[in-house]
């Protein structure tokens, strides 16, 4: 959803009919920080990484309940 076809950070994330609510898909535009940062996520050591940009304590796949309960308490 942040990578672009050529495996780059893209300008927008682009949900898809099957993720987004109600069967919407759209493109939400990125922050040129947020980019920057994505960009320093995706590459490591001049090397392209793989997999989610929220890891659980496994370095897995976080569930989204995980991410809602993480600010809940980060906003406390």
């Amino acid at each position: 959803m942040v990578l672009a076809s050529n495996q780059r950070v893209a300008q927008q994330i682009t949900l898809t009919r099957s993720v987004a609510k109600r069967g919407s898909g759209r493109r939400v535009p990125l922050h040129p920080e947020l980019k920057a940062a994505l960009t320093g996520l995706h590459v490591v050591e001049g090397k392209p990484q793989a997999g989610p940009v929220i890891r659980s304590e496994r370095n897995g796949h976080t569930i989204p309940g995980s991410v809602v309960n993480w600010f809940r308490v980060a906003c406390d």
